[in-house]
């Protein structure tokens, strides 16, 4: 079975991070956003859905370079700070079968993630990003684009997801979802809407699962 892993909130503690400099940006740019209501709307979205809905939202454009310029914001608050989950790299270690990662995130964002959390050994080559595929997430484009390219077909995948749109493409692209609610961002009624969005089972610990498997 290939073990598709999302990136934050699944294998980096990175949600709270990202949203309050994401929420910082906005605010200072004239789009007041609080990082609760960033994490709420904005989790497992992909950057260009991030744009489109504040735009849309606020009926305004964002400035051209603002990906650019908040990934820069991103990297230089990961820095020292971003950590893995607890029990992910060694549970990743020891980890049967193929595995690949699939996020909403750019792929600078991706792999300076896992290169600060010393985890990018145990996935690279296979990083697979939105900007691969027409749709992100909800869609089940990146997760159906990650297996083919992994060569397993959906139904022998397993995908291991923090966000409400990440189960939702997970079980859209016709694979079985295991729901993770051990970020930093996940409060106690997280569980349920995993649950509810789809997951076949939701855990909270990385090793947990690795056991169970």
């Amino acid at each position: 079975m290939l073990t598709i892993f999302d990136c934050d909130g699944v294998l980096v503690d990175s949600e709270l991070l990202a949203n309050q400099v994401l929420a910082d940006y906005l605010t200072e740019l004239g789009f007041p956003y609080t990082r609760e209501e960033c994490t709420q709307n904005f989790v497992g979205k992909s950057m260009l859905s991030i744009v489109h809905m504040v735009e849309e939202g606020a009926h305004q454009k964002l400035p051209e370079n603002f990906c650019e310029e908040l990934l820069q914001r991103d990297k230089s608050a990961f820095e020292g700070r971003l950590q893995a989950l607890p029990g992910v790299n060694e549970a990743v270690a020891s980890w049967n079968g193929p595995k690949c990662v699939a996020s909403s995130s750019s792929f600078e964002r991706i792999y300076n993630s896992l290169r600060i959390t010393k985890l990018i050994s145990y996935f690279e080559p296979n990083i697979f990003s939105a900007s691969q595929v027409a749709s992100g997430k909800p869609a089940p484009d990146l997760f159906l684009f990650a297996s083919k390219n992994m060569d397993v077909l959906a139904t022998e995948c397993l995908v291991i997801e923090d966000s409400v749109p990440g189960v939702i493409a997970g079980k859209m692209a016709g694979m079985r979802v295991a729901g993770f609610t051990g970020g930093s961002h996940c409060g106690p009624e997280h569980e349920g809407k995993l649950f509810e969005a789809g997951a076949d089972q939701v855990f909270d610990n990385m090793m947990d699962l690795r056991n169970s498997l």
